[in-house]
């Protein structure tokens, strides 16, 4: 989606490439250096990043971007009141459109737009061309005959951006909500709520027998059963979350599995689990 656009914090091109783990196939951006053979030392920018994770951070904001009237109003420069309202209405609606739209034609008009990306330790720095927006935007796009003009006038889009380990994976994660959000929930966490509320049902139909024998009608260990079951009294908000996807991509099945005792005040546990 965004080959050709990735640089580092280096200023060196990085290159979509793959890893295959356990028949699973990984996509990353990755910089030459550390692509190439002979080269004993990577330049002190060098990284990989997820590829999912960064064309996630690029569309969103370019979404964001034309949803926005003004600066659609500052790309097309002195118009009339009703090219004004129609260039405003075909943006929000191509914005609304982006998710439908083949891949192909997505990465068209990224192309268009952008100039340049690039990732840096704490943020994702975009630069777009201003002077396209106007081109994009049209009822009756055709990708087939966009083009752009290198010298035109140009805007440096900043998202706070950082690598980080999330269990087993590494993710490039916003730090803060920065627009529309394509995640889907996460099934892991969503599986360990509902087998929450299977181990409350066990534990409420059978309160006289020990948390040893309510494991075992479980199928779990006694401590496993314990750690799950505190999760059935998450504060309603943060459930609803969790089965919506907005939760925080570090908020994991297995970072809440281990939380320990969670505090019976709602607006607690959302400080205590990082929600606020």
């Amino acid at each position: 989606m965004l080959a050709g656009l990735v640089y580092d914090g280096s200023g060196e091109r990085m290159s979509p490439t793959h890893a295959n783990k356990t028949g699973t196939r990984y996509r990353y951006y990755v910089s030459q250096s550390l692509i190439k053979r002979g080269r004993p030392k990577a330049d002190a920018g060098a990284c990989r990043v997820p590829a999912a994770d960064l064309e996630t951070i690029v569309e969103n904001t370019i979404r964001v971007m034309l949803a926005d009237e003004t600066v659609i109003l500052d790309a097309a420069g002195p118009v009339t009141v009703a090219e004004r309202i129609s260039l405003i209405e075909h943006a929000k609606i191509l914005a609304e459109r982006w998710p439908e739209l083949p891949a192909s034609d997505r990465r068209a008009i990224l192309n268009t737009l952008i100039e340049r990306i690039e990732v840096q330790p704490q943020t994702v720095g975009i630069k777009v061309r201003l002077a396209v927006f106007t081109a994009v935007v049209t009822p009756d796009l055709d990708v087939g005959k966009l083009r752009f003009d290198l010298k035109g006038p140009t805007r440096l889009l900043s998202v706070p951006a950082r690598l980080r380990r999330t269990g087993m994976e590494t993710k490039l994660l916003v730090q803060g909500n920065r627009g529309p959000a394509d995640r889907k929930p996460d099934r892991s966490l969503i599986r360990l709520i509902a087998q929450a509320h299977r181990f409350r049902n066990i534990f409420m139909t059978g309160s006289s027998r020990s948390m040893r024998t309510l494991a075992g009608d479980a199928g779990v260990s006694p401590s496993y059963f314990t750690r799950v079951l505190r999760l059935s009294f998450l504060a309603p908000e943060i459930t609803k979350m969790i089965l919506q996807g907005r939760q925080p991509p570090e908020l994991t099945a297995n970072r809440i599995k281990h939380t320990g005792r969670l505090d019976p005040a709602w607006v607690e546990q959302m400080v205590q689990l990082g929600l606020a």
